[in-house]
C-alpha cells in the first residue's frame, strides 16, 4: 500500500501520460470559503481599493439584493463595515486602499441581520485590515 498523495490535475495528468503508477488524489487539501477574501487572494491581485479588489475576486458581494419589501424601506446593497464599525455604503468602497486589507468577509442576509442588526438584510461587507 502506498501514501496517498495530494497533486494538481496538471501533475497527475503528466503522470498517467508518462506511464508513472502512483496513489495520488487530484485537488488541494485547503477548503475555499466563498465568503471570504484572504490575504492571499488579496495580494495575487493589483488592486488599488477595496471596490476593485472585491470586483476582481468576488463581485457578487457588489450586487444589489433588490426591493426587499414593498413597505418597509431597506437598503438593496450591502453595508460595508471596516473593522467591526459601520463604514458606509458599497461605493465607500473606493475610500479602503487595498494594501492595508488584511481580510474581507461577506455576510448574507440572515447572517448579517443576525450579527448586525435588522437594518443589514441585504448583507454586510466585513473588511479588517492589517493595522488593527
Amino acid at each position: 500500500m502506498c501514501p496517498m498523495l495530494r497533486v494538481s490535475r496538471q501533475l497527475a495528468m503528466t503522470l498517467l501520460t508518462l506511464g508513472v503508477s502512483a496513489c495520488v488524489t487530484v485537488g488541494s487539501t485547503e477548503q475555499h470559503d466563498r465568503n471570504v477574501i484572504t490575504e492571499a487572494e488579496i495580494q495575487t491581485t493589483n488592486a488599488h481599493n477595496a471596490y476593485d479588489l472585491i470586483s476582481a475576486l468576488r463581485s457578487g458581494y457588489l450586487r444589489s439584493r433588490g426591493p426587499n419589501s414593498i413597505l418597509i424601506k431597506t437598503p438593496s446593497q450591502p453595508s460595508v463595515f471596516l473593522d467591526n464599525v459601520e463604514y458606509g455604503t458599497v461605493s465607500s468602497l473606493h475610500n479602503i486602499e487595498a494594501a492595508t486589507i488584511a481580510e474581507i468577509r461577506f455576510f448574507e442576509g440572515w447572517d448579517a441581520m443576525t450579527k448586525y442588526g435588522s437594518n443589514h438584510v441585504a448583507g454586510v461587507i466585513q473588511i479588517y485590515t492589517r493595522y488593527q
